[in-house]
């Protein structure tokens, strides 16, 4: 799987399958998030170390988790404020670090809680992730 973020905010992940792609061939599309980020730009994208959930950030503070399991597709959307610099997976894909230009969220993400770290605000798009 291979997620792709268009300039109309639009992500598509897609799957290759070998030999058809060499012919001329388009990847195939799994799926379709229309309105991921809509009037923004995507600026990170992260898969979970078990592929199931997909973080996509934007340059207006956005951040999109979206689950594929069971054939279903949920996906929600969480404001930071900021412009997403990075996000990352812990390494049991239950929690996430959000970086954006002036702070660091710690997201759960079976809750959707993102308290802040630190109390100072950041000076700038640095990012930050899991070991």
């Amino acid at each position: 799987r291979c997620a792709i973020a268009y300039a109309t905010g639009v992500l598509n992940v897609v799957e290759f399958r070998p030999g058809v792609e060499r012919r001329g061939g388009s990847p195939k599309v799994i799926v379709q998030i229309p309105k991921a980020h809509v009037t923004a730009d995507v600026t990170w994208l992260e898969w979970s170390p078990d592929g199931t959930r997909l973080l996509s950030g934007d340059d207006k503070g956005r951040v999109g988790v979206t689950e594929f399991s069971k054939g279903a597709v949920v996906a929600n959307t969480l404001a930071l404020g900021s412009p997403v610099a990075q996000a990352s997976f812990s390494a049991s894909g239950l929690m996430a670090a959000l970086c954006t230009n002036e702070a660091v969220d710690l997201l759960s993400v079976p809750t959707g809680v993102h308290p802040k770290v630190g109390s100072k605000p950041r000076e700038g798009p640095y990012g930050g992730c899991f070991h």
